[in-house]
């Protein structure tokens, strides 16, 4: 479990901190509209958010490989959350996910044709 929120932190953090960005690098160099780029991540922010992975942040590096003396309260605290808040995170990270290597796929594919 705190190998998933982990993942799901680190994930957050690519996603919105270096994919994002490198996304819009990548659909400028192959000459794919970096704007409706732009537009497409925040849709896919909006519509999928990953903000509910910090209700889980104090899980993050205490009930995973990363063991701390607490580690059979912070897993009685986990087995109390509520798990349709967790559920709601794992399902948003992936419709996240999954529309977001829509959007990869969708800009790797284009091919402007020769340059006149």
């Amino acid at each position: 479990m705190g190998d998933i929120v982990s993942m799901l932190y680190e994930a957050k953090q690519w996603y919105y901190r270096k994919g994002g960005p490198d996304l819009v690098a990548i659909a400028e160099a192959r000459g794919f509209d970096k704007d409706h780029v732009r537009e497409k991540i925040k849709a896919i922010k909006k519509a999928y958010p990953l903000d509910g992975v910090g209700e889980f942040a104090d899980y993050r590096n205490k009930v995973g490989h990363h063991y701390d003396v607490d580690f059979v309260a912070h897993l009685r605290n986990f087995s109390e959350t509520r798990a349709d808040n967790f559920h709601a995170v794992l399902t948003n990270y992936a419709k996240f996910a999954n529309t977001w290597a829509a959007l990869c796929k969708d800009m790797l594919a284009y091919n402007p044709g020769p340059k006149a």
